[in-house]
């Protein structure tokens, strides 16, 4: 009933002219009818809810513009080079060659024109701002601008991730700023168990098992254009096989084969806590054949297919693990607030970074940065900048000899609200 009286009041009689256009009905991506324009300009919009519910109806008059030449509607708001735009009002001139567009002072083509109507596109070079059409009775501007839609940029555009790992994906558009984006994996959007799950915000979580193939494609579509998409690649890995040290702390193998020589000392990185902590000795998986290259004071016990141990202990030296923050988030502006790190291998740390798109961020200082003598705590004052992006950030701590991971963890991540 009330699209059947806005209908009414939009196609009521007015006074005839020399040449009468046509009634014109402007539909969106989803074929719902969001305009309505008549002979003499006037538009009736239609507005609807996330579902699809139909909440209100607007009419524009176009003799309520002052002057001859006036602009009500333009369809759509915003694209990107060669789009096809419909502009209407009133005033225009039925000769497309009598109508002059600009697209933020770049002129462009009338391909069509009636005289509530003009047919352009958005020509090479326009940038964002007011559009304005020129006839024979005089000039308008469009009541809000026009905004020209460029490519888009995801960052980072390759990750290596562990099974159940996560990892922060960026669209951006030409100007830098964040993009209105969708997310996808694999061509799902959202992604799924199988492939990973990609929020709203970008953030990507790996699945638990390696999916096959073991690469899976991130891809943000423009939310207003789908043809304008950037991807990412993600490689999925399973996490390494976890061994035992002593003191009481967990670890699992950063590499998982150290192609050296075992009369030396070999130096592992280790990374990634499991929740598992025993005291004693090292076991390593070896093939048989490598057992000849063992030598010196080192004693080795070997048997087909099976772990042999090293004796006497083993040093290792951790790398840098965050496995909790506190507290997790804060709001942008907040200043001089105090953040736990718990983890291992923090003895002797020299910074802590805030990285985004995995970049430190410049939003976010940090001062007063202490550790405790087992080097399994870290405080730090942390202060945010007013402007700062919303959205997670990895926190990474450095020692002298050894950096944290840059891959989100989930106990590493730091969001500002």
């Amino acid at each position: 009933m009330l699209v059947g009286l806005v209908a009414c009041l939009l196609l009521a009689p007015v006074p005839a002219t020399s040449q009468q256009a046509a009634i014109h009905y402007v539909y969106d991506d989803l074929n719902r009818l969001i305009a309505v324009v008549d002979q003499q300009g006037n538009v009736g919009t239609y507005t609807y809810d996330a579902t699809g519910n139909l909440l209100r109806v607007d009419r524009f008059d176009a003799a309520a513009i002052p002057g001859a030449v006036g602009i009500t509607l333009v369809s759509p708001n915003k694209g990107k080079v060669g789009t096809t735009v419909q502009i209407f009002g009133k005033g225009f001139s039925a000769t497309p060659s009598q109508n002059s567009v600009v697209f933020n002072g770049t002129a462009a083509t009338v391909t069509a024109a009636a005289p509530n109507r003009i047919v352009t596109s958005v020509p090479t070079g326009a940038t964002t701002g007011p559009i304005t059409v020129t006839t024979p009775l005089g000039s308008a501007t469009s009541p809000t601008p026009f905004t020209v839609l460029g490519t888009i940029t995801v960052s980072p555009t390759t990750a290596t991730l562990f099974t159940d790992a996560t990892q922060q994906f960026t669209a951006t558009d030409d100007g830098g700023s964040t993009a209105s984006v969708s997310w996808s994996v694999n061509g799902i959007v959202g992604g799924d168990p199988t492939v990973g799950t990609i929020s709203t915000e970008g953030f990507y979580t790996a699945p638990a098992t390696v999916p096959a193939p073991s690469t899976v494609t991130i891809t943000a579509e423009h939310a207003d254009d789908r043809t304008l998409s950037a991807s990412a690649s993600i490689t999925i890995t399973p996490r390494p096989l976890a061994f035992l040290i002593s003191p009481r702390v967990s670890v699992t193998f950063a590499q998982r084969t150290v192609d050296k020589n075992l009369t030396s000392s070999v130096s592992v990185h280790v990374a990634v806590p499991t929740s598992l902590a025993v005291a004693g000795q090292i076991g390593v998986q070896v093939a048989p054949a490598l057992a000849a290259a063992v030598a010196g004071a080192v004693g080795v016990q070997v048997a087909p297919a099976t772990a042999f141990v090293v004796t006497p202990e083993v040093g290792v030296a951790l790398e840098p693990v965050i496995t909790s923050i506190s507290p997790v988030s804060a709001t942008a502006g907040t200043t001089s607030f105090s953040i736990t790190i718990t983890g291992v291998g923090f003895s002797g740390a020299t910074s802590l970074t805030f990285l985004r798109s995995n970049a430190a961020d410049a939003s976010i200082t940090v001062t007063n940065l202490a550790v405790n003598p087992d080097g399994t705590q870290a405080t730090a004052t942390i202060s945010i900048a007013a402007g700062a992006a919303l959205g997670a950030r990895v926190v990474q701590i450095a020692t002298p000899a050894r950096t944290s991971t840059a891959a989100g963890t989930g106990g590493n991540l730091f969001t500002v609200q």
